[in-house]
């Protein structure tokens, strides 16, 4: 099949969550997309659990593409070993432990015929499980997941919810802040053209907003799509790993671009000395006191705010 023969190809990066993958997939099955008209890509971040084993097996009613990454070189790099690969005109990005809404796909297409050369962000709703249940995926033993379970417990992600409702009250503000590959959508020829993602952030986070970020200083456009619905199985995380990695890819981040004073409010926001009405009001429009604040959690609770 030529290459943008494809309306759209599905990116999803993985590392040591076969189990969460395998649970995933079958959401993909009851889209009312045509399976003729996506494929769904996997790059594998070097993980070599035998969880992943499943694989080979699959058999899917849509295009599907492994790519294995030897050594463990980060989410950017996965993204972008994919994006080669990527034969869709459109790519949506998605993770390796997340259910898609059968509308997902429908939904995204919709918004970039509506809004051309736009960077789509989705909606993503939390879905958490006892520790009975984390146990059974673990197992691959996924035959209790289905849609009407993960909709009926899925909840709202209160701080992206609200900062995205935020920020994109006003034309003018900083909506690259909101940008998550955790539910995100953009043109095939506008990844190519920039670049992709910069392969020098390591570990958890900033790919997504780095990327953002750049192609908000080209003139790109944003748009929320809270339609464009998929649903995050929570899972335990090494935080303080991921509070080390965020810190170093905040440096990165801040020391790779021009020393602007939306930059140097994004940093005090993003350590929790400032809430997210407070930099918009700063950098672009008045939010109005009905709109509550809203901290980055994550800095704000473990105090890292040097």
């Amino acid at each position: 099949m030529a290459m943008g023969s494809l309306k759209i190809s599905v990116v999803i990066p993985t590392f040591n969550k076969g189990a969460y993958l395998k649970s995933i997939l079958p959401s993909f099955c009851q889209l009312n997309f045509d399976d003729q008209e996506f494929e769904v890509i996997v790059c594998n971040d070097g993980s070599l659990s035998e969880d992943y084993e499943f694989i080979h097996d699959l058999e899917l009613p849509f295009s599907f593409t492994y790519i294995f990454v030897p050594n463990n070189r980060g989410s950017a790099t996965a993204r972008n070993f994919a994006i080669k690969k990527a034969r869709g005109n459109l790519v949506v990005f998605t993770d390796d432990d997340t259910w898609v809404d059968p509308q997902f796909l429908t939904k995204h297409w919709q918004l970039h015929q509506q809004y051309s050369d736009c960077i789509i962000m989705g909606k993503r709703k939390q879905v958490y499980l006892s520790d009975h249940e984390r146990s059974l995926l673990n197992e691959l033993k996924n035959s209790f997941l289905s849609l009407p379970v993960i909709q009926e417990r899925a909840s709202e992600d209160i701080y992206a919810s609200a900062t995205k409702e935020i920020i994109f009250k006003d034309q003018k503000s900083s909506h690259w802040l909101a940008a998550a590959t955790g539910n995100l959508s953009i043109k095939r020829t506008i990844l190519e053209e920039q670049g992709g993602f910069d392969e020098t952030f390591q570990g958890w986070g900033f790919e997504d907003l780095d990327l953002a970020y750049r192609l908000s200083k080209k003139g790109f456009r944003f748009c929320y799509g809270p339609d464009c619905l998929n649903y995050h199985i929570e899972h335990k995380r090494k935080k303080r790993q991921m509070v080390v990695d965020m810190k170093n890819n905040l440096e990165l981040f801040l020391n790779k671009n021009e020393n602007t004073r939306e930059l140097q409010l994004f940093r005090d926001f993003f350590i929790g000395r400032i809430c997210i009405n407070e930099f918009d009001r700063e950098t672009y429009c008045e939010i109005g006191k009905e709109v509550p604040k809203t901290f980055f959690p994550l800095f704000k609770r473990t105090r890292l705010n040097g």
